[in-house]
This record gives C-alpha cells, structure tokens and sequence, in this order.
C-alpha cells in the first residue's frame, strides 16, 4: 500500500477517527426496523463501542451532539456510563 495516493477518495476504505489522550468509553445504541413487514425483527437494535473526548461527559444528559463519521447522537446515561442512542446522520 502506497502511504499517499492523491486527493481521491476510496471508495470501500476504512476510515480512522482519532481522539484525544483524555478519552472516555461510549457505547452508541443504534435502533433499526422494530418490524419487517408483520414480522418482529428481534435484530434491530445494535450496539457500536467506542471512544470520546473527556469533555462529552460535561455535556448535559439529553443534549444531541455531532459525531465525526457517525452522525447525531442524544447523550443518556446508563448507571454511572455515557450512552448515547443515534438519532441520525
């Protein structure tokens, strides 16, 4: 793999989000189509585990913020963790 391979995107490739050294666990819950059709889809909720900033933890529970490559997402928290549930992107 060439380390530089121009101003064009690649299609397919996967993306790098960095944070910072002051960094805190966040798991985003993603809910999908409760049904398909008349069936329950017991499927439609998935989890994405990840990392952000320290200082998303001062931002007040209910506030809707803007992660880079993934979308909105409503801060809740669960216990003594952050948790956020996506809204979109």
């Amino acid at each position: 793999m060439r380390p530089y391979a121009g101003e064009e995107l690649i299609p397919e490739t996967a993306k790098i989000q960095w944070t910072t050294d002051d960094h805190i666990p966040l798991k985003i819950i993603v809910p999908g189509l409760i049904f398909k059709g008349e069936t329950y889809n017991p499927d439609s909720l998935h989890e994405m585990q990840g990392y952000a900033e320290k200082a998303v933890s001062g931002v007040p529970v209910g506030e809707i913020v803007q992660f880079e490559r993934v979308g909105f997402v409503r801060l809740e928290k669960q216990k003594k963790d952050l948790v956020g549930i996506f809204t979109h992107k």
